[in-house]
């Protein structure tokens, strides 16, 4: 939420799932699906942000969709998070 904001992308909503670890690995994932809208610079701001993060981070996707006026996209970022 905080890297959205402040790469300056309005948070439209969040979807997480949480998966135990696999057999013999401590590690849990986590899948989230981030709803933001804004400019095409803030998101690659945001991106850039994510890269910094220090836990383990891999953006899965990113679709959007194009403004019918304005300069306002709306994006879906799928990312996955890894935490013990």
């Amino acid at each position: 939420q905080q890297a959205a904001a402040e790469s300056g992308l309005i948070l439209v909503s969040i979807d997480a799932i949480v998966r135990e670890p696999k057999e013999g690995s401590q590690l849990r994932s986590i899948d989230t699906i981030i709803e933001v809208e804004g400019r095409y610079e803030a998101l690659k701001e945001f991106l850039l942000r994510t890269s910094r993060i220090a836990r383990l981070l891999n953006v899965k996707s990113v679709d959007f969709k194009s403004p019918e006026k304005g300069v306002i996209f709306h994006f879906s970022i799928g990312l996955e998070a890894y935490s013990y």
